[in-house]
């Protein structure tokens, strides 16, 4: 900027050519001072500012953060800061690869990676103006092409299984069988392969295996050529047949061909073509099991065909073994399923009745030995085993075997025994320790038997032969008897009476080693066999318990019974009496339950005790505590059934609203908020209402309020006119009103006088109990956010003279009352006052160090605002500030500034409008 002079009006030009350092994010300021040396003198100072951008250059480089070596060219480019019609100017520099291209147009570059690693690209803008911006980097990471290589390719049968691809040899690779039918897994660089061909050619499928490894990528295929497998028809043969069979088994022949038969279960006779020849000599399960190798050398799938090669079994024969010359009718006979024939041979006799069934009588002829012998054929004509049997026919008989139980119960009735029956013959019995019933002379008896101990029975058979006239006598056969003790069961012992769901014990004495079968009415048979059971019943009623007794030796008892009653539980009743007690007005309340006659009631009290009728079903209570109370009461019957505990809750209200304080708020005087607290319990009270009413009107407003309030606040209060009282009521829970005491506000009226402020107000109403411990007067000067303790008063005081003309531009004041016992407190309505800025500006001072008026300094009250700025006579600002404790020590530049006259410019305002001062200021040396 020129200095120049002239008469009228001069005009000066402002040229600046910036350089690339003067960029910046803040903006320049420059001041014009021009001066008028007529008379009077005139000066005018004028500002203005200039904003110098900086050159940033390349924010950003765009492009492949990971390649490939194996990759051709990348191309990057940059973000610049030129503008759409100007071609950025760049220098590109590249680490571990070659730049291949650049277009500076677009601002791009194309880059050859040559090594691996971690490589770089650096990139600096320059302006039109040459101006260099930041040098922008981008890390570009080259792996290595990884090397990839799969087995060669191969030929397998349809139906193999093979093993391809290669072992994992990277970690963090990742692989991929591309599009490849038959491999078991996708994902797993070896894996297993197989595929099936039907078809008469060979099939090729061609294997992708990729392997990917970050940025690089690289393919191996292998190709599996699949020759096809023999498909072969059921086999056609007999699955049915008879052992020692033959059977032919065939499939339809198929050119090319070869054949190959496995047996189970029989021998092979022929069978290298299409058709086999088997001969089955095993029984039960046999297999067929044939495959077929083409021309590839392919194995088909094989076929099986299951086949049952049946061998008729059959058991002895059962019958007489000794027989009387010339006995008929003689019975034998073998096992049968019903469906098969049976072929009867006989020697030394002939076949009287049932010749092909498994049961025939026999005419035996004169003295010698007999044989008979059978076979049977089931119903494929499949014939099994001989069964043989030697017969005596003599004189000379062998009684049969006795046979029936040898050990048993004494006292046992109809015991059957029995010996092998033969036509004509007659069995002569005879025992011990017993009765035989029926005392004839036929194969079977009944024996009742006698007391513990050991017994026998015997028997002989004779028989005779009508055509020598001759007796035969058999032999005598014995067969001994054990009889076992019967138990001797007593003392079955159990409850006669119970409740439902009560365990009763049932015990009973016996054998040591005995068993107990228990049957319990509703219960059925327990499959505890213990000599003590637990049972339970769940409804009331008459039962039975039975127990019978068995020893070790399958000895059993007679039943034993008893009897038990199961008695009702008492049925639940409600407690009758009032459930709502409010104190002090109600006294000693009766209470009653109606239960069940003769029983006992057990009663229990929750903030009372029991005054009168202890264990009986009407009582008195005597209410001791207030809150919720319980009343509880279990009946026990006659028989100690107890019922179900019924209870009844018994609300014990003491209802009292306590008004703890009233003030307006702290942080907004136009509201009013109410605190109090209500014992007992409030929330079964209804009907709360809040009263307000001015100190100095009569009319009254009623506000509703919730019982779970402990507070309220009362919006658009008119707290600068008025103060208010309030109090609150209430119905407790038996219908009777309850009132609060009462509170009222401080109401302030303070006036402003020339030197400061006068405060008057009402006092607080409420805490007559406690009363007020002290009045504190608090305040807000200026921008102050919150109120702060200014002085301490007395409580009595209700008036305070405050000097305070110069403490600030805006005070506000209230008052705050203290309670004396508890932390409540008061606060009255606000009163604030405005107060006009001043400033006492000096004209000269003298930074001579002689320590008198060295600085110049500015006194200011009531200030909102301030700045001041000092300019020399070329327009230069060689001081300012916006803080009055910011002194100027006149210098300029860390440089003592020359004496003479300089300008200066204040800006000041307190709670009004903006004051200005211009003035001259003279620096004395």
């Amino acid at each position: 900027l020129n200095q120049v002079q002239g008469k009228g009006s001069i005009t000066t030009k402002f040229n600046w050519n910036t350089r690339c350092h003067q960029g910046r994010k803040s903006p320049y300021t420059f001041v014009t001072n021009v001066i008028d040396d007529g008379c009077p003198s005139k000066e005018q100072h004028h500002t203005f500012s200039v904003e110098v951008k900086p050159f940033n250059g390349v924010s950003k480089i765009e492009g492949l953060k990971n390649v490939c070596s194996s990759d051709g060219p990348k191309l990057y480019k940059a973000n610049t800061q030129s503008n759409d019609t100007t071609d950025p100017i760049l220098n590109w520099m590249v680490t571990g690869g070659t730049i291949q291209n650049i277009n500076k147009k677009a601002g791009s570059a194309l880059i050859q990676w040559d090594s691996t690693g971690t490589n770089e690209i650096a990139v600096v803008e320059k302006s039109l103006n040459g101006c260099f911006g930041d040098t922008t980097t981008k890390q570009v990471a080259v792996y290595q092409q990884p090397s990839l290589e799969v087995q060669p390719d191969t030929t397998i049968c349809s139906r193999d299984t093979i093993s391809v691809g290669t072992k994992k040899t990277d970690p963090i690779a990742q692989y991929d069988w591309v599009n490849s039918v038959g491999v078991f897994s996708k994902s797993n660089p070896q894996t297993d392969f197989a595929y099936r061909n039907y078809s008469d050619t060979i099939v090729g499928k061609a294997l992708k295996l990729k392997m990917v490894k970050v940025a690089c990528e690289v393919i191996d295929t292998l190709t599996i050529e699949v020759q096809p497998e023999p498909l072969l028809p059921s086999i056609r043969g007999a699955s049915k047949l008879c052992i020692n069979d033959t059977a032919d088994y065939e499939v339809a022949q198929e050119p090319g061909l070869n054949y190959n038969w496995e047996i189970e279960g029989g021998n092979k006779l022929l069978g290298d073509s299409a058709i086999s020849r088997i001969f089955w000599n095993n029984p039960d399960s046999g297999l067929v099991k044939l495959s077929a190798v083409n021309r590839f050398g392919c194995v088909s799938e094989p076929r099986t065909k299951n086949v049952f090669v049946e061998k008729p079994t059959i058991n002895p024969i059962n019958g007489r073994q000794s027989v009387c010359p010339n006995s008929e009718n003689i019975q034998y006979w073998v096992d049968s399923l019903g469906t098969e024939l049976f072929q009867w041979s006989v020697q030394g006799g002939a076949i009287a009745d049932g010749a092909n069934s498994n049961n025939i009588k026999v005419n035996w002829g004169g003295e010698g030995n007999g044989h008979l012998q059978v076979y049977k054929v089931n119903k494929l004509g499949c014939l099994g085993d001989t069964a043989k049997m030697n017969v005596d026919i003599g004189y000379e008989l062998n009684t049969p075997p006795i046979e029936g139980d040898t050990a048993v119960c004494e006292f046992s009735k109809g015991v059957p025994y029995e010996v092998m029956d033969a036509n004509g013959s007659e069995f002569h019995w005879k025992m011990q320790s017993g009765t035989i019933q029926n005392a004839g002379k036929e194969h079977q008896i009944s024996v009742d038997w006698g007391s513990q101990g050991r017994g026998w029975i015997e028997v002989y058979e004779t028989a005779y032969d009508p055509v020598n006239n001759k007796t035969c006598n058999g032999d005598t056969t014995i067969q001994p008897i054990l009889i076992n003790r019967n138990p001797e069961t007593k003392n079955l012992t159990g409850p006669d009476d119970i409740c439902p769901n009560e365990t009763a014990s049932f015990s009973v004495d016996g054998f040591e080693s005995s068993s107990f079968e228990w049957n319990i009415k509703e219960k059925g048979t327990l499959t505890d066999s213990s000599d003590e059971v637990q049972v339970q019943w769940a409804k009331p009623g008459s039962y039975e318990a039975k127990v019978k007794e068995w020893t070790r030796n399958g000895c059993s008892g007679e039943w034993f019974t008893t009897s038990v009653t199961v008695h009702p539980i008492p049925e639940p009743k409600a407690i009758e009496g009032l459930d709502t007690i409010c104190f002090p007005n109600d006294g000693i309340t009766a209470y009653q339950y109606n239960g069940m006659d003769s029983a006992t009631y057990e009663w229990n009290i929750e903030h009372g005790e029991v005054y009168q009728g202890h264990g009986e079903s009407n009582i008195k209570v005597d209410w001791l505590e207030k809150g919720q109370g319980q009343i509880r009461v279990q009946e026990t019957s006659q028989y100690g059934c107890k019922g179900k505990i019924q209870e009844k809750p018994i609300l014990l209200d003491s209802l009292a609203i306590n008004l703890n304080y009233v003030t307006t708020l702290p942080d907004d005087d136009s509201q009013i908020k109410v605190n109090w607290n209500a014992s007992g319990d409030p929330e079964r009270a209804y009907g709360y209402q809040l009263h307000k009413q001015a100190r100095t009107q009569e009319q009254a407003n009623t506000y509703a309020l919730s019982p779970k309030d402990s507070s309220f606040v009362d919006d658009h209060v008119l707290t600068n006119q008025h103060s208010y009282e309030y109090r609150i009521s209430g119905t407790n829970a038996c219908g009777r009103p309850i009132t609060s005491n009462s509170h009222a506000t401080i109401l302030l009226n303070g006036t402003k006088d020339q030197n400061g402020i006068k405060l008057d107000w009402r006092d607080y109403k409420g805490w007559e109990q406690n009363g007020i411990q002290a009045y504190k007067i608090a305040r807000k000067v200026d921008d102050e956010n919150q109120d702060q303790v200014y002085e301490r008063l007395g409580a009595g005081q209700t008036n305070k003279q405050l000097e305070v003309g110069l403490d600030g531009y805006h005070q506000c004041y209230r008052i705050i009352a203290a309670q004396r016992a508890g932390n409540a407190q008061s606060w009255s309505n606000e009163n604030c006052f405005d107060f006009e800025a001043k400033v006492h500006i000096p004209n000269a001072f003298s930074p001579n160090e002689d320590m008198i008026n060295d600085q110049f300094m500015i006194e200011g009250y009531n200030l909102k605002e301030f700045r001041i700025r000092i300019y020399n006579r070329w327009g230069e600002e060689v001081f300012s500030s916006q803080s009055l404790d910011k002194t100027w020590d006149g210098t300029y530049k860390d440089q003592k500034a020359s004496p003479g006259k300089y300008i200066v410019l204040i800006k000041y305002r307190g709670n009004s409008e903006i004051q200005s001062y211009e003035g001259l200021l003279h620096l004395i040396r």
